[in-house]
Parts: C-alpha cells; structure tokens; sequence
C-alpha cells in the first residue's frame, strides 16, 4: 500500500569552503564605517547616536563578540533616545553575539537595545542575548529584544532575551525582536522566554504591534515561550523544532544564497558542543539542509 506519510530529514552538509571562514568578515570590516570591538565601543557609539549623530549612509559593524556584564545595578541605556535620533544607518552583526544585555523599562525609560531604528535604518545579522524588564511604572511604552520601534529594516536576526513584563492595567506593546514595528522584520528569531505576569495582550514572540505598512516575513518565535499575541508573518516552534535545524533550514531558506559576504543561518547539530538554536554565521561547516525522498511525486519517511 502506498504511504502516504512524509517527513523531513535535516542534516549538516559538511561542504568544504571555497575559502576561509573568516575572510568575509575581514572584507566587511574593510567597508565599513567604523567597527565595534569592545563593550567602550559599543557605549561610545550609542552616545554618538544619543547625542545626535544618526548615521544616515554609513555602516557599522560588530568584530568581535562583546560581554556588556550588565545587572539590575548596571542596565543598557538604549541607542537612540527619541525619534528625533533614531538610528538612520546599517548596523552589521557579522554574526556575533552581544551577551550580557540587561534593559529595564519604566514610565520614563523603554526595554530595548536599539530604541528606534529610522527609516532608512537596517540592523542585521545580530545576536542578541540578556534578561529585558518591563517594571510596573511603564505605560504606553513598546520594548524588544533588539528595538523598541521600527520603521526601518531588521533582519537575520536572534533574540536570546529574556523578557518579563510585569504590568497591570496599562499598555505596552513588547515584542520578541520588536514592540512596535512599522517597517519591515524578516528572517528573525526569539528563542528565549516572554512572560507576563498579568494580561499577555499585545506581547509577541516575534513583534507586540505591527502597524501601518509593517511587515513580518520568514520569523519564528520559540512557541513554549512567547506572549500570545502572535502576528501574520510569525510561525512558532517549539524546542525540539528549534534544536533539530529545521527553523536554521526555514530561515536560511529566505535569505539571498547570492548575496555573498552575508552571514548565513546554520546550526551543529551533530558534533558537541551543540547548538540548541539557529544562528546567522559564516561558518559554512554549519550549513544545513533539507533531503526529501520523492517517488512518483509522493514525499516519503526515510
């Protein structure tokens, strides 16, 4: 009898690289405008941008993973203060990781690592990990793992943040990557828990309101831990999907393969230390696939 049942089998393709892993990283650094390597870095850069300096036609690049060490006594002032200095240039992760993030929100300050990004702004190949907290003051605030608000451009993407909202009868729009998105999000992904002790409305696992002409594209959201206002172009997974590389396939499969120069997302799902989660990468021994078996047109289990 014929089976009717299919299944995907994801596993790495161990392709040799045309050329080292670092070498698109090195030719990143090359064109940009100025490259980040130290948390004093980051922090003179976000003043930059607090003080007025919006970045419009430049690039700024991660090149090196930095720690920010942050606590409850040493929390992340966002970049861009107010829309009159959102960020207005390209802001290029390389695929590293920015660790240590700890953001509180209150009635006067938002939970977010970018506080807005313009326009004509593009944040990028970005991994974002930390604890974000919405205290019981805020009101009409958004909050995100990467920004507060977004007109411009996020994509590719990995919020690893904790965020816990603990407000009761007042508004906030709080989101995996972003609270409130007027632009566009696509290819990204929260894998960490989104709590709420009270009413869970307007909290996402990929955005907490999309408004105007915003769009979602190609986002998943860890489903086991997310608010539940989840939104069109957000799909969630749950653990085990995000661990298999199948959401590393998903993602990857809407980005460019052209677009050379580009951290792509990838996974180890075979060797330890494993990755529990998708990244954006440029090591290529992270690549991963999907084979199906096809016979007369029907798509079988292995």
């Amino acid at each position: 009898m014929k089976r009717r049942s299919y299944a995907i089998i994801l596993i790495i393709c161990l392709l040799s690289a045309l050329m080292p892993t670092g070498i698109f990283a090195s030719d990143a650094a090359n064109e940009a405008d100025l490259v980040i390597n130290t948390a004093e870095d980051l922090e003179e850069f976000r003043d930059s941008v607090n003080s007025g300096a919006d970045y419009s036609g430049k690039t700024v690049i991660l090149g090196a993973d930095i720690d920010l060490g942050g606590s409850q006594y040493d929390t992340w002032k966002p970049i861009g203060t107010e829309a009159s200095n959102y960020f207005n240039g390209v802001f290029d992760g390389c695929g590293h990781r920015i660790s240590g993030i700890y953001l509180k929100g209150s009635f006067s300050a938002t939970a977010a690592f970018f506080m807005g990004i313009g326009e004509d702004g593009v944040v990028k190949n970005l991994i974002a990990k930390g604890t974000a907290l919405a205290a019981e003051t805020a009101e009409n605030k958004s909050g995100g793992g990467i920004a507060a608000e977004n007109y411009g451009i996020i994509e590719n993407c990995l919020s690893d943040i904790l965020i816990s909202v603990n407000v009761l009868n007042k508004v906030v729009y709080v989101g995996g990557i972003v609270g409130t998105n007027s632009g566009i999000v696509r290819n990204c992904c929260q894998v960490n828990y989104i709590y709420n002790a009270y009413d869970p409305i307007n909290i996402g696992g990929i955005v907490g309101r999309n408004v105007g002409s915003g769009i979602i594209e190609n986002c998943y959201y860890n489903s086991g831990r997310r608010g539940s206002n989840q939104l069109e172009g957000a799909e969630g997974k749950t653990t085990e999907q995000m661990k298999s590389g199948e959401v590393a396939y998903l993602l990857r499969a809407g980005q460019d393969e052209q677009q050379t120069g580009t951290p792509m997302w990838g996974q180890n799902i075979l060797t330890d230390p494993k990755d529990e989660f998708p990244v954006p990468t440029y090591d290529t021994t992270k690549d991963v696939c999907k084979v199906s078996f096809i016979v007369n047109g029907e798509e079988y289990a292995a």
